[in-house]
């Protein structure tokens, strides 16, 4: 414990000593902050991370890391680490404690959130106050927010924790001012910002965004276990599934050699074996068993051969299907939003009708667009996506960040003879 305090004090002294050099205008954006915002910046830093005391070893520091490790070493002893009963416990406890607190994945009620909202509302009249929000995450960690307001302006104090060998070791710390800030109509705290860890500083001189994204509104339990069983699956990963308008009686706005890469674990319980070559300037083909991979697909939709087989390159003389698995070139961005039910409704035909939110912490909106899935429960416990309609905005909502796959003649272009074949 003495050691990753030493090494809490090292760091953050490194930070102040890096704020100093850059003229304090550490850690916003270059030449963001002047007058006022540098000279509240230096203060926070002053008071938080001066040399012998840090804002990582202060007593609600160490009360936090209690309550986590109290329940995450329970978790251990019952193997239970990383389940939603366990993150559920971890929010409670922190909330008896008086603390505003959500964990990282949105997937529980914050507990305490009249304290963010008058905060926001502090923000928003330009007075001062503070908050602290802790952000726990299912595998040993936590992340503590310090906020502070003045004058309409937010400064944050970012601490992230580790559990290891029966402690919350302090992995970084940070302070920077928010570049955006607001509370949405859908109960989304939604912020963003720019820091320095001294790692970062000190070797690359560069700064890391932040985008953040905290459900305080509460959310009716059902909606995050239909969006969990599915939704969340398929998600908006490198798929078109939620992205168009499709349904059963025209697949035409899908790509089933997507579907086949997102859903291949949930029917085998392992991950796609079929993968792109280790050298990105090589295109790879495998011609998968006609069985793999209409048992990926069938199992979640209501197709008949004939239909899969039209719209995909089935050779027939091998009873296989010819698959290309997304190369360097086709794997779109990493910042995606993420799909949140908000609504549901039981149909009569045994359907059910999922109204869907794509929350998007890097556009800052908690609704980025909206879409209506139908999904149809199977008496085994299975289900089937029925259809997907885009609910558009006044403005129909551009899909930048996705990726389609390279075209049969664009993908021979790029490889060329670097090609391999598995069959």
């Amino acid at each position: 414990m003495e050691e990753g305090r030493k090494k809490m004090r090292l760091s953050k002294r490194i930070l102040l000593l890096a704020a100093f050099i850059s003229g304090i205008s550490y850690p916003g954006r270059c030449g963001s902050m002047t007058g006022a915002g540098n000279a509240k910046m230096a203060e926070l830093m002053a008071d938080g991370m001066a040399a012998g005391e840090t804002a990582a070893e202060t007593v609600e520091a160490e009360r936090v890391s209690a309550v986590y490790c109290a329940v995450y070493e329970e978790a251990m002893r019952t193997n239970t680490t990383g389940s939603l009963d366990m993150m559920r416990k971890i929010i409670a406890e922190l909330g008896k404690g008086g603390y505003a607190a959500v964990d990282s994945d949105n997937q529980v009620d914050m507990v305490n959130p009249e304290l963010v909202l008058r905060f926001c509302e502090a923000v928003e009249d330009a007075e001062m106050a503070k908050l602290t929000v802790i952000v726990p995450a299912r595998l040993g960690s936590f992340v503590k927010y310090d906020f502070e307001t003045e004058k309409g302006d937010v400064y944050i104090l970012r601490g992230y924790y580790q559990y290891e060998n029966g402690y919350m070791q302090n992995r970084s710390t940070a302070i920077y001012s928010a570049d955006a800030w607001q509370y949405t109509e859908e109960g989304y705290l939604l912020f963003e910002g720019s820091y320095y860890t001294a790692e970062s500083y000190v070797l690359v001189c560069s700064d890391e965004p932040e985008y953040a994204a905290f459900r305080t509104a509460p959310l009716e339990e059902k909606c995050r276990e239909l969006n969990r069983k599915y939704i969340l699956p398929a998600g908006y990963q490198m798929n078109e599934l939620f992205l168009t308008d499709w349904s059963e009686e025209d697949f035409a706005g899908i790509d089933f050699y997507d579907l086949f890469d997102v859903l291949y674990e949930e029917v085998n319980g392992r991950c796609n074996p079929y993968k792109m070559d280790e050298n990105p300037n090589v295109g790879t083909i495998y011609q998968i068993p006609a069985e793999e991979f209409e048992g990926v697909i069938m199992r979640y939709f209501e197709i008949d051969q004939e239909t899969l087989r039209s719209r995909t390159s089935y050779l027939p003389q091998e009873k296989a299907y010819e698959y290309r698995p997304r190369g360097f070139y086709e794997l779109g961005y990493t910042n995606i939003p993420y799909p949140e039910v908000v609504d549901y409704e039981e149909k009569p035909d045994g359907t059910i009708e999922l109204i869907v939110n794509a929350v998007f912490p890097y556009e800052k909106t908690a609704k980025a667009y909206s879409h209506k899935v139908v999904v149809r429960p199977l008496q085994d416990g299975g289900f089937q996506y029925v259809s997907n309609e885009k609910l558009a905005p006044e403005e129909d909502y551009r899909i930048w960040w996705y990726s389609e796959r390279l075209s049969e003649e664009a993908w021979k272009e790029t490889y060329g003879d670097q090609i391999k074949v598995f069959r």
